[in-house]
Formats: structure tokens, sequence, C-alpha cells
């Protein structure tokens, strides 16, 4: 079951057909054509065929066999669908052994749910037999989904004393119908836009994400992007040594203490005196002129930090 069976006739002589099936169902037939029936509940069952021939000399005979019917426990997984480079588990039960085999024969496993990783869409063939010898057949298909590569640019504006703002676009091609993307710039908001501009109300460090959604896969590309003012004082006071302006110190964001280097960027810093003569120069600071060998006054600096901007300014050195 479900499965139906299948009589056929292979009397000689007789006119008249009467099958019993031994469910309740009777059918009377004058020919030996195959008669097809499905028995609509498992167990064993008596099923007769009498051929009468009026005729002859003997009338009537007889002929009966059992039948046993099993209620089939084999069950197979519905087609389904898997995302691009994601492994799939397919799924059989009931059965006492199992075979699977892939469309193009790459595959085999004896296993109830073995896990495959097609590249292209792939039908799976099972043939599964039952402790009681049914043998049901089957197919899987499995559609494999193309995934998006989200491809983006991020620029952040050149700000020296403001918190920066950053402009992204999308770039990603090959998109389809019914694809989605959207920017997530790690603060809470997002924008189905395809470029623009954002602004962070804090400093951080934020990942700024591209995501596509393709039906149910979902892919992203993640660049990381700090955010945040870059604090220069305008006086140092290296004679007063109460750890405070001791030293000329780039910050950024508010943190105390934190500087470029405590996220990778290196720092150029030049000093200049009022006549615009070049009294310090550093490819790689390390955060420590205090204007030594240098009067007291009024000096000028520019300050350049990686991937960030280039900033002029002054400084008063206090001694």
């Amino acid at each position: 079951m479900p499965d139906s069976i299948v009589f056929q006739n292979l009397s000689t002589g007789g006119e008249i057909f009467e099958w019993n099936l031994g469910d309740g169902t009777k059918i009377v037939k004058t020919d030996t054509s195959m008669v097809p029936h499905q028995y609509t509940a498992p167990g064993q069952y008596t099923v007769w065929l009498k051929a009468i021939d009026p005729g002859t000399c003997k009338v009537k005979d007889s002929v009966s066999i059992k039948v046993d019917i099993f209620l089939a426990q084999g069950k197979v997984q519905d087609d389904d669908a898997l995302c691009h480079g994601s492994t799939y588990q397919l799924k059989a039960s009931g059965a006492h052994q199992y075979k699977w085999i892939s469309e193009d024969g790459t595959f085999q496993s004896n296993l109830a749910s073995p896990v495959v990783k097609p590249e292209d869409t792939t039908r799976y063939f099972i043939t599964m037999t039952e402790a009681s010898g049914c043998i049901r057949r089957d197919t899987v298909d499995l559609a494999v989904i193309p995934l998006i590569e989200p491809e983006f640019e991020i620029d952040r504006s050149a700000e020296c004393f403001n918190r920066p703002k950053i402009s992204v676009k999308n770039l990603t091609d090959s998109l389809r119908e019914g694809d989605e993307m959207f920017f997530d710039f790690g603060d809470g908001l997002t924008s189905d836009e395809a470029e623009g501009e954002h602004e962070f109300e804090t400093d951080g460090l934020y990942t700024v994400k591209l995501v596509g959604v393709r039906e149910f896969c979902v892919t992203e590309k993640i660049i990381p992007m700090p955010v945040f003012r870059m604090l220069i004082p305008n006086v140092i006071t290296p004679r007063i040594k109460d750890d405070a302006n001791d030293k000329l110190t780039i910050q950024l964001g508010d943190e105390t203490g934190t500087t470029p280097a405590d996220f990778g960027y290196k720092t150029s810093l030049s000093i200049f005196n009022r006549w615009g003569e070049k009294v310090y120069e550093s490819a790689d600071y390390q955060y420590d002129w205090d204007g030594a060998n240098l009067a007291a006054g009024i000096y000028y600096y520019e300050v350049s930090v990686d991937d960030h901007a280039t900033c002029k300014s002054w400084i008063h050195l206090v001694k």
C-alpha cells in the first residue's frame, strides 16, 4: 500500500469468471482481462477465482491464492532548494536498505540521509527496500540557487576636527528580478539606496555591510570602518610634568590616550616655526614631540593620518 495489485486471469475454458478479492470486493467478468485492485488495509487476503462453463461436464472450477498486503513504511522528502556552496542532508526513512544515486552518477550512498553538496541543480534517485520486501523508487530534485556576490566602494570624508561622514556605492552586477540589496551601517540604520552618504552620531568602529538577498539565500560583504573625530591640542606644556599635554598627542575619538596607531594607522607630522622653517619632521610619528631645544612660542603643524585627513593648524609651546 498504497500501490495497486493486478490479477491476471490465466484460465483456459470458461465463459463466466467470478472474482472474490477477499476484502468483500466481488467482480464478474466474461473475459480473462486483468483485474487491478487497491486494498485499503494491510493484511493477508485469500483471493478466489471461479470459472464457469455451462456447456461442459465440469461446469465450475476454482483456484485461490493468498496475497500479503503491507503498509509502505518508506518515506522520502519532497523536492527542495539550497544556496550554492552549502551542504544538504537528503532525508529518507522507514526502509531496511537504501540506495541513492545522482542523475550524473557522480554520487552514490547507502545511507538513509546522506549529505550532498551539489554545484548545480541535481536530481537524486533513491531505491528503498523495506523489511517486508516492498520496493519503492522515488526522486528528489535539489535546486541550487546561485548567490549574489555583493560589491561596493566606501569613502570616508576628510575631516580634521569633526566626525567624518561616509559615502557608499553599490557596484554589484548580475542581479535578477526579485533580488534585494541593502546597506547596514552597523549603527542600527539601513538603506536600500544604491548609493548615498551616512553620518554617524557617535564615535566608534562600525561594521558596514552590503547585504544581498536572493530567495532565502543571504550573502554580505563587510568593511570595518573606524569613525572618530581627530583631537589635536593647541597647547603643550612639556615642563609641567602632570601627564597632561606634556607632548603633542593626536587623539582619535573621545577616549583619552587613543591614537591612530591603536587602529593600525600611521601618522606623519611636520612642525614649522613662524617663518615657515621646518623644525621637526617624522614620517611615522610616535606621539613624542615635546618641543625640546625649541623656544616657547607659536608653531604650525601639518598632520597626516593614513586613510583620514591632512590637518593644518597652530600649537602654542609653553615653557
